[in-house]
């Protein structure tokens, strides 16, 4: 007998050698359904029959690898967390089968790490993510680069942040402590050389994952202007400028003094950037950009370019980045 069914109920994509649910994926499911909604086990063949509907549609046998896939990963990560389904939080009925639902419907990497994170953090009951359906809804309405976009802004501004971070510290510690004129500007030209060395750092680290994910394609704008629609990011209104790291101009107490005033200014100026990076507008432009040393000021050979990012979490974002992993926060 050929592969083909002439009845005509065949799927029609031949899957060799896949055991869709298979012990592992059984047991996992089995697992999810017992510690999410508290039923026995009797209840995962209603569930996966009815309740996501994957086996009465002409993909399903594409839902179901996917499926299969993702509650695999849900597991994984409650095991990472030290969490069995006794321990875990209760999702209603609904929420959950949207859940599925919606995981069922992409085989992306990104997206489905997305799914199974949010169920993952919906069930720890160490978290105050809950399995809100406008999450669910606006995960249906992402692409793969969607997906690509929204870690790429989580990388970028926990970066930025680290370096930064160090860098207001590394200042403050300078302008704590008292010393000669020769010590203060020793000290001022330390910290300049190491502000230069992080942010080159800090800027090569974002342009390798740019190059490495993809994000110099045109598609990447219609990205951009779909998560802006769906209310998780929108444009930064931090100004465009490099690292303002200067040593003393001379050995005087008034150049010193005036190291100092700088220093201080740079600090408030790293502050503003953190509070307006919260503050975000409507109209879209590029995902990033890219400035040469004398766009901004700086000598050539202190940085080799500057990427400035244009948008940041939205705070209906930043909820759904802490639920479904895509934001470090």
């Amino acid at each position: 007998m050929s592969d083909d069914n002439s009845n005509g109920n065949s799927p029609l994509v031949k899957i060799e050698n896949v055991h869709l649910f298979g012990k592992e994926t059984d047991a996992a499911l089995a697992e999810i359904v017992r510690g999410a909604l508290g039923k026995p086990t009797s209840a995962v063949g209603d569930l996966v029959e009815s309740g996501v509907g994957i086996l009465h549609d002409h993909v399903r046998i594409f839902r179901m690898a996917n499926t299969a896939d993702g509650v695999l990963k849900v597991k994984r990560k409650l095991e990472a967390k030290g969490i069995n389904a006794h321990d875990a939080q209760r999702i209603s009925e609904g929420n959950f089968y949207e859940l599925l639902d919606g995981m069922s419907r992409t085989d992306d990497a990104g997206l489905q790490d997305m799914w199974s994170q949010l169920i993952a953090e919906a069930m720890d009951p160490k978290t105050s993510t809950k399995a809100d359906r406008s999450f669910t809804s606006v995960l249906n309405q992402m692409t793969p680069m969607d997906a690509k976009v929204l870690n790429f802004i989580g990388f970028a501004e926990a970066a930025l942040r680290q370096a930064e971070g160090e860098h207001r510290r590394k200042g403050n510690a300078v302008l704590q402590k008292r010393g000669s004129a020769d010590e203060m500007m020793k000290k001022a030209q330390e910290l300049s050389r190491d502000g230069m060395k992080s942010a080159n750092m800090t800027m090569s680290e974002m342009g390798r994952y740019i190059s490495e994910h993809g994000l110099e394609t045109d598609d990447v704008i219609d990205s951009v202007v779909n998560l802006v629609r769906l209310g998780v990011i929108a444009e930064s209104l931090a100004p465009v400028s490099g690292p303002s790291l200067h040593a003393p101009r001379g050995n005087s107490s008034r150049d010193i003094q005036h190291m100092a005033q700088q220093m201080q200014r740079e600090l408030e100026r790293f502050g503003e950037l953190e509070r307006k990076r919260q503050s975000p507008v409507e109209e879209p432009k590029k995902l990033f950009e890219y400035f040469s040393p004398l766009q901004l000021g700086l000598p050539a050979e202190e940085v080799e370019h500057w990427v400035r990012v244009n948008y940041v979490f939205t705070q209906f974002g930043l909820r759904l980045g802490r639920g479904c992993g895509f934001a470090a926060l």
